[in-house]
């Protein structure tokens, strides 16, 4: 539906009304988070480019957040397993029921610095648990 002029400017045949502000439990200044965001149904995921993971500066993150009612609460922080920092994990997120994929385009794989990878998170039980790193066969620095 293309929206008409009217005498103010333009009508929209909808309006977007804010229901929620996300935030991540620990987050900081310059964390980044909403980075990406990917939705199925009632859970998200948010990536959030330089957060600190443990004693690591800006290893980066992802978190499920799930709403019940209209409230929403944070169910995990995601984090890949040999993440460094620089990885940029999180730069990209999707999901699917209870598959979610976090994309870390820096990463590096098998010595190869920069490679990239994606890691598959499943939840089972409430828990969100990495269950691959998807890595290209033929993959070098810098892909």
């Amino acid at each position: 539906m293309i929206a008409q002029p009217s005498a103010q400017g333009f009508d929209f045949p909808f309006y977007f009304v804010e229901q929620a502000k996300l935030t991540a439990s620990g987050g900081a200044a310059l964390d980044h988070f909403g980075s990406s965001v990917a939705i199925d149904g009632s859970t998200v995921v948010v990536g959030a480019l330089f957060a600190d993971v443990g004693g690591t500066t800006n290893q980066d993150a992802a978190y499920v957040l799930t709403r019940v009612g209209d409230t929403w609460t944070q169910t995990a922080q995601l984090t890949a397993s040999g993440g460094a920092a620089g990885d940029l994990f999180g730069r990209s997120v999707a999901i699917n029921g209870n598959t979610a994929v976090v994309g870390a385009p820096y990463a590096d794989v098998d010595g190869n610095s920069g490679q990239g990878a994606a890691y598959v998170f499943t939840e089972a039980g409430g828990n969100w648990i990495q269950t691959a790193q998807l890595t290209a066969s033929n993959g070098s620095g810098g892909d």
